[in-house]
């Protein structure tokens, strides 16, 4: 036997020396997307200025940072987002998608073709991206997102623990509100951030409480997301639990928080985190809902049960 002294396993601990890095780590990644997207708009304009060939534009560049960030289970696409019913959105800059879940109900002809086609009922998120925000820009892309909140979406189960298993009796309940976002890569030329932040408010103040829409994000300004009034001050809405509650909204700006991408990622990700989808019975409503079914008039033709059931 040999004759080594064991070490005081009681001593093996955890080292508590990186809490401070660990607890900034997501903080600080969002900040060099933030960077990193910034210089590579900016790389974009010069070749373009020097009639060079342009590279991955905005909403390329926005998608794939996205995608990197987000867990494996969303998939960040683009293209036409629409319902059973036959209404569409149009073409979304960014669609965060559940691909695990629901097909596509049509795909490019090219990998490089934007009509792709997708169901409201695998989209947890749409973005609408602009290289500049102005006052032209912010109503397009807020027309854009109120038609995709306000696309037919189903009831969803909140006992659903996944796409087609759910745990003991369900109850229907209304679908977690569609998150919308506008993202945009800095402020048009003249443009002043609290004007164009009081235009969003205005609008979001007409709109029944699904189609508002979730954030407005400018690169190195900051992020407006809603919040709900507390005891000591507000904190995030929830898009199911706050409902009811009057809706305020919140300033997260770029100085406060290291970029604006972090606060508007943590809202986006608390939001599609509370999303149950409802993917069931899609074959029927995309696929077969317009075709007539035929059975033979011979009562003959037949296949009986097993004798034994």
């Amino acid at each position: 036997m040999s004759s080594i002294e064991l070490p005081d396993t009681s001593q093996w601990l955890p080292s508590r020396g990186a809490e401070d890095a660990i607890s900034l780590a997501l903080q600080t990644r969002c900040r060099h997307i933030e960077n990193a997207i910034i210089h590579r708009i900016s790389a974009e304009k010069e070749t373009n200025l020097n009639n060079f060939d342009s590279g991955p534009g905005l909403e390329e560049i926005v998608r794939g940072e996205l995608d990197a960030l987000l867990p494996t289970r969303y998939s960040v696409v683009s293209g036409v987002v629409c319902d059973a019913k036959g209404f569409t959105a149009g073409h979304c800059d960014a669609l965060v998608f559940n691909k695990f879940w629901v097909p596509q109900i049509k795909q490019p002809a090219v990998p490089s073709a934007q009509r792709s086609f997708f169901p409201i009922e695998g989209v947890y998120a749409v973005l609408e991206i602009k290289q500049s925000l102005t006052e032209s820009s912010l109503l397009d892309a807020m027309e854009k997102l109120v038609k995709a909140s306000r696309l037919d979406r189903p009831m969803c189960d909140r006992a659903r623990i996944t796409e087609n298993r759910t745990c003991g009796e369900c109850s229907a309940v209304a679908p977690v509100p569609l998150h919308t976002m506008i993202l945009a890569a800095g402020l048009g030329k003249d443009e002043d951030f609290q004007h164009l932040i009081n235009i969003f408010v205005s609008i979001c103040a007409k709109l029944e409480r699904r189609a508002v829409v979730r954030a407005l994000c400018v690169l190195g300004e900051g992020v407006v997301t809603w919040g709900v009034r507390t005891a000591t001050g507000a904190e995030p809405a929830h898009a199911v639990e706050d409902s009811e509650k009057p809706l305020v909204p919140i300033l997260r700006t770029s100085v406060e928080y290291g970029s604006a991408w972090y606060p508007a990622f943590l809202d986006l990700w608390m939001c599609i985190h509370s999303t149950i989808l409802q993917p069931d019975d899609l074959v029927a409503k995309y696929a077969l809902a317009e075709h007539p079914i035929k059975m033979p008039k011979d009562p003959s033709m037949r296949l009986l049960p097993d004798s034994g059931r």
